[in-house]
This record gives C-alpha cells, sequence and structure tokens, in this order.
C-alpha cells in the first residue's frame, strides 16, 4: 500500500562545513574592509523642501553606504564567503532612492544574498549608479530578528517522560500529525494513529476527545488516520483533513454534544488520493486541498464539487512547475499567495496568484544540516511580516527564515540536528503553531507530545 508519509534516511546527520581556501597565512590576520561610499546626487528645484532624516546603513566587511535618507526596510542573512563580488547600486527616481547591495559567491558555497534599502532622499530627478567590488576575504552581513524564544520547551499534551504511543488514553497522543491553536488557548491535535482529533485546554494534564471515536473507519463518526486541520476562528470551525478517507470533514465549535458528529464537505472525488492539509481562505471563501500523492494543490469554491489545481500538478519532479512529496500549506489571504512545504525536494516554495510555477524561498540545497539546507521540510507558517517557519523534520528543528535569504536560523532544538526527548530536544517535529502572543507550538511527532516554547525577546 502506497504510504502518505515517505520518512528518509536519517544517518545524515553531520555538519557539513562550508570550504576555505587552501593556503591562508597562519596567525592573525585584520581584514581592512574596503568601504564604498554611494552619493546621493540632491537637486532641488523649484525652492521644493522635503524633509528627511540621517540614517546609516553598513554591510560589515563588505561596503557602507551612508546617505541622507528615511530607511523604511532592511532584510539581510549572514552568509560566509571566501571569493565574492558585492555590487551596490543605487536608482533614484522622484523622490524614492532604492540602493540594492549583492554579495554573490565566486568560490566556495554558492550563495548569493541581496539586501535592498528602500529610502526616501532629497532627489527630483532620476539617477542610477552602480560599483562592484571583488574580494577575498570571509564576508558577514548581520541581520536584526526581531523575535526569540527559550530553548527549553514545556509540554503541554502528551507525556513528558518520551515515546509513549500505541495507547488510546486521553493524557497520551500516538504519532501526533497537527495542530491548531484557538483564541483560548486550547489546542486541537490531530492524533493521527489513533484516528481521532483530541482538544487539550490550557494547562489541563488531559485531553479531551473532540472528534472520531478511536477507530478507523469512514462513519460521519469516525476518521481514517486523520492529517491536517484548520481552525476558522471566524465562524468557529475546525476543518479535518481525512486522509485516508479521501475527504474533508467540518465541524462546528459551538455545538453542546462532544464528541461531534462531523459534514463532509469535499468527498466521493476522484481528484483526491491522499490528502495531508487543508486551508479554509475566511477573505475569499476557497478551500485548498493538498494532495500528496497527485502532489498538487487544489482550490475548491462554494458549492464546487471539482476542484482547480492552483500549484503543481505536473506529476513529481523538482522542477519549479512540480512538487514530490508535499506535505504542508499556508495561505496568505491577501494577496492568495501559497507556500507549500516540498518535502523531498528539501525545499519550501510560494506560488503567487495565477502563477504556473513557483519561487524558491527556503531549502534547495540539498538534503543535510548546513544552515542553507533543510531536510524533509514538513509542517510551516507565514507571518505578516513574510517570515517562514518550518518544521525541519528528519533535522529535528524548527528553522526561521526572513524574506530574501539563503539560509536559515534555528529557534527550537539543535542547528545541528540532534534528537531526543529531553525538553530541549526533539523527535521529527512535525508541525508548528503560534498563538496570539506568538508562544510556538511544536508537534513532536515521534515524542507524541507538543512542546510550547515562550517568547523571551521580543525586538532586536
Amino acid at each position: 500500500m502506497k504510504s502518505s508519509i515517505v520518512t528518509p534516511s536519517t544517518n545524515d546527520t553531520g555538519i557539513k562545513k562550508l570550504p576555505f581556501k587552501q593556503g591562508l597565512i597562519i596567525g592573525t590576520i585584520t581584514v581592512t574592509v574596503i568601504s564604498l561610499l554611494v552619493a546621493i546626487l540632491v537637486i532641488v528645484k523649484r525652492d521644493q523642501s522635503i524633509p528627511t532624516a540621517a540614517a546609516t546603513t553598513t554591510a560589515t566587511t563588505t561596503a557602507t553606504t551612508t546617505a541622507t535618507t528615511n530607511v523604511s526596510k532592511s532584510t539581510t542573512a549572514t552568509v560566509m564567503v571566501v571569493t565574492s563580488t558585492t555590487t551596490i547600486s543605487t536608482s533614484t527616481t522622484g523622490t524614492a532612492q532604492t540602493t540594492t547591495i549583492t554579495v554573490a559567491t565566486i568560490s566556495g558555497t554558492p550563495i548569493t544574498t541581496t539586501t535592498t534599502f528602500i529610502t526616501t532622499a532629497t532627489a527630483a530627478t532620476s539617477q542610477t549608479t552602480s560599483s562592484i567590488l571583488t574580494t577575498t576575504t570571509s564576508t558577514g552581513i548581520s541581520i536584526c530578528y526581531t523575535r526569540s524564544w527559550n530553548t527549553t520547551g514545556t509540554t503541554v499534551a502528551g507525556l513528558t517522560l518520551g515515546p509513549s504511543g500505541g495507547c488510546a488514553l486521553l493524557n497520551q497522543l500516538y504519532n501526533p500529525f497537527y495542530l491548531v491553536i484557538d483564541s483560548s488557548f486550547n489546542i486541537y491535535i490531530s492524533d493521527r494513529i489513533n484516528h481521532r482529533i483530541v482538544k487539550w485546554q490550557q494547562n489541563a494534564t488531559t485531553g479531551q476527545l473532540f472528534a472520531g471515536d478511536g477507530t478507523a473507519g469512514n462513519l460521519s463518526s469516525q476518521f481514517n488516520r486523520p492529517a491536517g486541520l484548520y481552525l476558522d476562528q471566524i465562524n468557529q470551525i475546525l476543518y479535518v483533513a481525512d486522509s485516508a478517507n479521501r475527504r474533508i470533514q467540518k465541524f462546528s465549535l459551538n455545538s453542546a454534544m462532544i464528541p461531534l458528529n462531523d459534514t463532509t464537505v469535499i468527498g466521493n472525488t476522484s481528484q483526491l488520493t491522499r490528502l495531508i492539509a487543508v486551508y479554509f481562505d475566511t477573505v475569499n471563501q476557497y478551500l485548498y486541498i493538498l494532495d500528496v500523492w497527485t502532489s498538487s494543490v487544489l482550490l475548491f469554491t462554494a458549492n464546487l464539487t471539482q476542484g482547480i489545481v492552483v500549484a503543481g500538478g505536473n506529476g513529481n519532479g523538482s522542477l519549479l512547475t512540480q512538487f514530490n512529496n508535499p506535505v504542508s500549506l499556508f495561505i496568505d489571504q491577501n494577496s492568495s499567495t501559497i507556500y507549500v512545504s516540498d518535502a523531498s525536494n528539501y525545499r519550501v516554495t510560494k506560488w503567487l496568484k495565477n502563477a504556473t510555477m513557483g519561487v524558491l524561498v527556503a531549502g534547495a540545497y540539498g538534503q543535510g544540516v548546513n544552515a542553507s539546507q533543510l531536510y524533509y521540510p514538513s509542517g510551516i507558517t507565514v507571518d505578516k511580516n513574510g517570515t517562514i517557519y518550518t518544521a525541519d523534520f528528519v533535522n529535528c528543528r524548527i528553522q526561521e527564515w526572513s524574506t530574501n535569504v539563503t539560509q536559515g536560523r534555528t529557534i527550537a532544538d539543535s542547528s545541528n540536528g540532534t534528537i531526543g526527548y529531553a525538553s530541549n530536544l526533539l523527535d521529527r517535529p512535525y508541525n508548528l503553531r503560534f498563538d496570539l502572543n506568538m508562544k510556538l507550538y511544536v508537534v513532536d511527532s515521534l515524542n507524541n507530545r507538543i512542546q510550547k516554547y515562550n517568547v523571551i525577546n521580543n525586538s532586536c
């Protein structure tokens, strides 16, 4: 029987070090940074006066740009290279100036990092300047992350003493798969192998049977390996991807009778083979379904029994028009942008509305444990700033990818892929979510528990 989850080998857990040039001079070397100043042409016409504020933007060991500007956004990454080309381009049109710093590796790990500063300057004409600097050195560009979490998790569902699956007691979980959190901090978990949805209230020591009867089946009171969940907070509806039954079920959280009987929203269609994730767009009233076997994302509108393929659907493969074992999705409801964890391609891609191919936003440097790599990425969520958070399944860590970066930052577990059941470790984390206070919740799948990580810093 074809499995909906393909678990790769976990033998490769060593850190792959970046190559450095041979023949480096032994000893202390002081690298003098070549600073490149990009001047802004200031032309004032017709007695116009535009208010400005002084700001300095510095790319460490590469270039320094100082201008009389108002900086509106800065996104950078941390990379280490040997020989690189730095291109600094300043484009001024009207009163808007854009300065772009691009660092591209000539030798070493193939990484290109582009940092763009969108500014306001006292310019009234259009001008573009560009400078190129090639240097042999180690290059680091700093980043200001706005938030960090405690590295030690607290078990908020399941047992704390390591793996204990196989029992249907309500204080236990067996291969939990997904979770959602409501505004009262109640957690809803798809307890996959126990074929049920359990609800854990805040600070509870045991769960409550919310839906399913604990046995595999296709009745309205049953599930067969429930997978993805989506909680519509506005209408108080929980959507469940009833994976092996090839249907989407929904439940009203306002029902007084627990456990709930469900209503089939989508089912009995040949388009669905092994649906693994569901997402309801409350803005446009669209239902998105991710089918792992057909490697496609389907969109269903109201009263539509056949879905429209909006991402993938071109067979398994590594092209940006394809997926290979996609396992999770996130929808930006304001732009209808689709984010997909493309597990066996070791990457995350995003698909803009009406796009015919995806855009790489994380990973795709092959399987591995380096900061630029993912190893079977699974659960995914995206915050309002476009920062991506993904459960790096085989590497047993949670990675944060800011916009326009080529390396992720580990925010839970260790960056080198250590497996364990101690409170600071994970074993095959499958999914993650944030509550209203940005506390991080992780489905620690093979430890059969849910871990919570508190925010310890909310600013740079």
